[in-house]
């Protein structure tokens, strides 16, 4: 469904190629939990889109942009364990979390 409404408003979002435009876009209209406190942790797979530090949200988003139009999924959370965002140290992942 999200890939409808960007490709509507871009259309060579899905006739050449999926690249960092059309993961804004896809962030800014589809993906409201990005950085929300009741989005779900980064570092845990959950079924909605997002999750709750908006830094993380996303650098992994633009990523993968399943994570912020679909679910936020065990992939995604490694993705958040594994690269920090631009600028930052690594994430330091909380005791338990991707066991």
């Amino acid at each position: 469904v999200c890939c409808d409404v960007v490709c509507r408003e871009d259309p060579a979002c899905c006739q050449f190629a999926w690249d960092s435009i059309c993961v804004e876009l896809a962030i800014a209209r589809c993906a409201t939990a990005c950085g929300m406190s009741d989005a779900g942790n980064c570092w845990d797979g959950h079924g909605a889109p997002g999750c709750n530090r908006p830094d993380c949200c996303a650098f992994v988003c633009l990523k993968d942009a399943f994570c912020c139009t679909s679910s936020w999924d065990s992939t995604c959370a490694q993705l958040a364990a594994d690269n920090p965002a631009p600028g930052e140290a690594p994430y330091r992942v909380p005791e338990g979390r991707l066991a």
